[in-house]
């Protein structure tokens, strides 16, 4: 069978056998990229051969996915039996090189690694009560793997609201600049604490309305609004008898613990409210609100 086409340049007709097509679907012709066997003109793959391909990526990454669940779990366990441990730098490194072997054998990232370290750091401090020989393990313990973990400090804290109770002040308080009376202790200072204060002010309701030259009628009455405004940033000094602020713009006070007669805990800070009745609220904002507020009520209590 022939097929005949328009005619060229030189007014030959081309002529193209179904030989030349037969030839023209071979070259095109491809093997299937998972099972190798011919797979048709242009196509690349059968789809049963897909479907199979797609069922067994699904069913090992499954296997994958279970064995990285396992790694995490074993690498939480080797930092919170390890973590407290009095252990020495070829002990630390031991325990790196396994987790290490742990991590690379299922396919987990330094990334992951470290953030799982940091997990596991978070999780135990927060559920536990450690002492002082073990918060310097931690800490040693943080330094060797170079990780961050913020619950250092909380868990310092701890042990600082731990030894008031057993009637321990703390030994080494930062520089202040407070002059404290005479068997008056530091116990503890905070820095950057913005200090607010709460006032009140009057406003006029509805207006004046002139009656006769020099006779105005007033109508509505006078409110009192209250509102709080930023007095002064500074560092306040909880003593184991006054709670005392000194600003950058010299605004500053010291309180009584007896002169206390409530302490309101914020996400963000407190409120303390005087005994006075004409004393207005005081507002102490800082990051560390929850510490603050845990702090002077215990040495609010150990005064009492």
């Amino acid at each position: 069978m022939i097929f005949n086409l328009k005619k060229n340049s030189f007014g030959q007709k081309k002529e193209i056998s179904l030989k030349f097509i037969k030839e023209l679907k071979e070259k095109f012709r491809t093997n299937c990229k998972f099972c190798g066997r011919p797979a048709g003109f242009i196509l690349d793959h059968h789809h049963s051969c897909l479907q199979k391909f797609s069922q067994d990526r699904e069913v090992h990454r499954q296997k994958i996915s279970r064995a990285q669940e396992w790694s995490r779990q074993k690498i939480t366990r080797i930092v919170q039996t390890s973590m407290l441990k009095n252990s020495d730098l070829q002990q630390l490194s031991i325990i790196k090189h396994n987790i290490s072997e742990i991590a690379k054998s299922n396919h987990l990232s330094d990334s992951m690694v470290k953030s799982l370290i940091e997990a596991a750091l978070k999780g135990c401090i927060n559920r536990i009560c450690v002492t002082e020989d073990e918060q310097s393990n931690v800490v040693r313990f943080i330094d060797y793997f170079s990780v961050e973990c913020k619950e250092v400090s909380k868990m310092s804290q701890s042990i600082i609201l731990r030894d008031l109770e057993n009637g321990k002040f703390p030994e080494q308080v930062s520089d202040h600049p407070f002059l404290l009376q005479k068997k008056e202790r530091p116990v503890h200072i905070f820095q950057d604490v913005i200090y607010r204060k709460c006032k009140t002010k009057s406003i006029s309701t509805g207006g004046s309305v002139r009656v006769v030259n020099g006779l105005w009628l007033r109508s509505g009455e006078r409110i009192q609004e209250n509102y709080v405004e930023d007095a002064d940033i500074g560092i306040l000094g909880v003593t184991n008898k006054h709670i005392r602020f000194h600003g950058e713009g010299m605004d500053g006070f010291a309180i009584k613990y007896d002169k206390l007669s409530s302490i309101k805990p914020y996400t963000n800070g407190i409120k303390l409210h005087e005994k006075n009745i004409s004393a207005k609220p005081i507002i102490l904002m800082t990051n560390d609100a929850g510490f603050l507020y845990n702090l002077l009520c215990t040495v609010k209590n150990m005064n009492i």
